[in-house]
């Protein structure tokens, strides 16, 4: 199950569009709701505008969307600058 694989830390970014921003921000909710964690979400194609600029050293950033070119080049460069980036 993916959801075993996830290790969170820090503050939360959870990204999705179009069909999967609605789960990017139930997440965001259940989260805080659940664990008290800080929880953002936004659209991908924002993220990258704003909240990145906020995003710290060892913050997790949680992409719900299918896998393509964009996705995964957001992933890598999100990994080199020090993110805990993940590609659900």
């Amino acid at each position: 199950m993916q959801a075993e694989k996830i290790k969170i830390k820090n503050n939360v970014f959870l990204l999705g569009n179009q069909h999967t921003f609605p789960v990017a921000m139930y997440g965001a909710a259940k989260l805080y709701e659940r664990l008290g964690t800080t929880a953002h979400y936004e659209r991908i194609e924002q993220f990258s505008h704003m909240g990145l600029f906020c995003a710290k050293k060892g913050d997790t950033v949680i992409i719900f969307e299918k896998k393509n070119k964009h996705n995964l080049q957001l992933v890598k460069n999100l990994r080199k600058i020090g993110l805990n980036a993940i590609l659900v």
